[in-house]
């Protein structure tokens, strides 16, 4: 590390360390300083740099590295999580601030940068699949990502920075993406209306003037070739105001497993100002993904004559390779923190953030619909879909002792506007046998200027949300207990307009729900915890009954306990959960009525769930998990889309074989148990006969600042279904993938 002044050398250090920093205003942080070289620590490395400073390095025990001032109340000036290149130590998804995972009372788990790049990874759905007890939708892309966990399906809701993403603003890369972090079930304190199962919430990067440059090249399985770069630095070093730029060019000719002409171009820019106790972050962001859907199969147990035959899971003839989701995302978002008053007994500080997103999707589709007996029919349709949304939250936040009693109380404000529109054209049904069925012309792409309401073929819908939340928090620590109780109101206003009929459907609602938590440190490496969360879902207003009636919103409450504990001195964190939940309601498609809802009992599901996290030496890094959930409806049948056992693991090892050189293996797998479906006969749940299980290696080869990084997933190409919901569309997964990338750091 070369010399520099004080507060470059020592964010260079923390970035090359790989270690997520909160940084204060460093004393003379301009003033020149050493520059470090050799193998060290990251303590010793800042501990060379401090030399002759009024600063030190202090541990406080919960695999955190602090710089302190040398004398006085020790007032934190710069928090650096320990170098875990696989796991991170704090999180905001539960209680809206930094808060350690060791001292939140919930399931957290997260995938870093490095895990992402160990694996050649760039888009969501990849990532997502590191991330314990969760299981993705192999066609995800259209409205996001879907991931199930906990019995619960996000429906493609994606947050970033704690602000919802919009409908298609979820489904981009991770290019610009720091970490991913999950909070498991209700998350109704951050993100006002509940999201199923849990949240996704993508950390973003951040400009701090230490961002080398790095330029990646690429090839892969379907003809794939991809490019991308990272760059960074000063736009004014005296002003402490820094850029950043991330780039991803990504294009394949086909999807493995699936269709063609898949691709990913997106490019961010970011601006960073650290200056005067001022914290101020902004991005621009554009990106354009097409997505391929992945082959389709269809699965029952009669022949095409309707004899008994247990063929099992069957091609989907007929569906044309050239199916696609793509979307346009344009984002602009802002984040403003500064302290109002800093003082020895006593912290007010102010906190914004604001995410601009506008987005447009299309969609060419050929669905399936099952045939009972006879031939099926294949339903054709071609969408358009634009949204424009703003989110934004004010907070204070207030820290300060009462007695032996530390506060830590938030005050916050939170809105969400989104309008949207949405047109789609569907064809007369198309008849296909199960061997030999032709392939079904698409739809053209429509304009919303073609829509003509007196054509039954076409359906054009406007709808809007106008949500406001208010949230009162305290979090306590008295000596080993932290203690954590909040209260939040949301006032939702959502509706939909059937542009054919002019009718409107307005639907207005408000709930407080309310939350809490503790946390026992039993022990500086074990921590225990119990919880309860309650959220609510508003009534959707394009939820309908056949008689013209709403579904009722649900409500969802979890309680949770836990054992939160550390390894090998506190690289490697374990959480093992016990969680139960419950639902009060949810909406069935109506079998008898295409296109309307039915009312369903609530659902009830328990499980536990193991999660492996970080290094078991500074060169063997893991992260992995195992979840098992019962899910069932009231009256005890399973829910569709639950499978009892979902786990996964993803193993490295460095080995030095010479100065600035090494080589890096890597292997993991996922499995996932049989999953229930709808029958093929729309008349119950049946249980899809075959498991997901697949083998991942990886093999990477460094020297200097030059690396080389082959990976292969579903190393046995075996035959997997990805996230079954029913019987006459189950989805490819992927087939055997391989990807070569070719990285350089300037």
């Amino acid at each position: 590390m070369p010399a520099g002044s004080l507060g470059q050398v020592v964010r260079q250090i923390v970035a090359q360390a790989h270690g997520g920093a909160t940084f204060s205003d460093i004393p003379n942080e301009r003033r020149p300083v050493d520059g470090v070289n050799g193998y060290l620590t990251l303590r010793e490395a800042l501990d060379r740099v401090l030399i002759g400073t009024d600063l030190r390095v202090v541990d406080n025990g919960a695999g955190e590295i602090r710089i302190a001032k040398a004398e006085g109340n020790q007032s934190e000036i710069i928090v650096i999580a320990q170098m875990t290149a696989y796991k991170r130590t704090d999180s905001e998804l539960l209680t809206r601030s930094d808060t350690s995972v060791r001292e939140t009372p919930a399931t957290i788990d997260s995938v870093t940068e490095d895990v992402l790049l160990s694996r050649n990874s760039t888009s969501l759905e990849d990532a997502l699949r590191n991330i314990p007890g969760l299981s993705v939708d192999g066609n995800s892309g259209f409205l996001g990502v879907n991931a199930r966990m906990r019995g619960g399906n996000t429906q493609g809701v994606s947050f970033t920075n704690g602000l919802r993403n919009s409908p298609f603003g979820g489904g981009t890369s991770t290019i610009d993406v720091e970490a991913i972090e999950v909070l498991k079930g209700p998350a109704s304190i951050l993100t006002g209306t509940e999201v199923g199962g849990g949240l996704i919430n993508y950390v973003p990067k951040r400009a701090l003037g230490n961002s080398p440059t790095r330029i990646d090249l690429g090839v892969g399985s379907g003809d794939q070739i991809r490019g991308s770069f990272d760059t960074g630095g000063e736009l004014s070093a005296s002003d402490r105001i820094y850029w950043r730029a991330v780039g991803l060019a990504d294009y394949a000719d086909h999807r493995p497993g699936g269709g063609n002409s898949p691709h990913v171009y997106q490019i961010t820019g970011i601006l960073g100002y650290r200056d005067h106790g001022w914290k101020v972050d902004a991005t621009a962001s554009y990106s354009n993904v097409r997505t391929a859907f992945r082959d389709r199969y269809y699965y029952r147990d009669l022949d095409p004559q309707g004899n008994p035959a247990n063929l099992g899971v069957l091609p989907a003839l007929g569906v044309s390779p050239d199916t696609f989701v793509q979307a346009t995302v344009r984002k602009l978002t802002y984040s403003i923190e500064k302290d109002i008053i800093s003082s020895d007994g006593f912290v007010l500080r102010f906190r914004d953030r604001g995410q601009y997103m506008w987005d447009r999707g299309s969609a060419q589709i050929a669905s399936l619909t099952p045939g009972f007996g006879g031939p099926g029919r294949i339903n054709r349709s071609a969408i358009v879909q634009t949204d424009e949304q703003f989110s934004t939250f004010a907070d204070l936040y207030a820290k300060f002792n009462t007695g032996p009693i530390e506060h830590q109380a938030i005050v916050a404000l939170d809105y969400l506007w989104l309008r949207g529109k949405t047109f789609s054209v569907n064809s007369p049904f198309m008849p296909f046998y199960f061997v030999g069925g032709p392939i079904a012309p698409l739809v053209p792409l429509p304009s919303f200027d073609d829509y003509d309401p007196t054509n039954s073929l076409m359906n054009r819908t406007d709808r809007g949300t106008d949500q406001y939340g208010l949230v009162i928090q305290d979090q306590m620590e008295w000596g080993p207990l932290h203690l954590v109780g909040a209260l939040r109101n949301t006032w939702s206003d959502a509706f939909t307009t059937s542009v054919r009929t002019g009718v409107k459907r307005p639907v207005k609602q408000s709930k407080w729900v309310p939350s809490g938590g503790i946390v026992f440190d039993a022990a500086p490496w074990l921590s225990t915890y119990a919880s309860y969360q309650q959220a609510f879902t508003p009534t959707d207003p394009s939820l309908i009954q056949f008689n013209g009636d709403l579904i009722p919103s649900q409500m969802r409450t979890q309680y949770e306990v836990g054992v939160k504990t550390a390894f090998f001195n506190d690289r490697l964190s374990v959480n093992i959960s016990l969680f139960k939940y419950k639902t009060s309601n949810t909406a069935l498609a109506d079998p008898d009525h295409p296109g309307f809802v039915i009312p369903a009992p609530g659902e009830r599901a328990r499980g536990v769930e193991l999660s492996i996290s970080g290094q078991i030496t500074p060169t063997l890094s893991l992260i992995g998990g195992l979840t098992y959930t019962h899910a069932r409806d009231e009256m005890g049948d399973p829910i569709t889309g639950s499978t009892d056992f979902v786990g996964n693991l993803w193993v490295t090892k460095a080995f030095r074989i010479a100065p600035g050189q090494q080589i890096e293996l890597g292997l993991g797998g996922e499995y996932r148990s049989k999953t229930n479906i709808l029958s093929g006969s729309l008349d119950g749940v049946e249980t899809f006969p075959k498991d997901y299980r697949s083998v991942s290696a990886m093999i990477g080869y460094e020297i200097d600042k030059t690396r080389i990084n082959l990976t292969v997933d579903n190393l046995f190409d075996r035959l997997n279904f990805s996230e079954p919901l029913a019987a006459w569309t189950i989805v490819r997964a992927a087939p055997r993938t391989i990807k070569i990338v070719l990285s350089h750091t300037f």
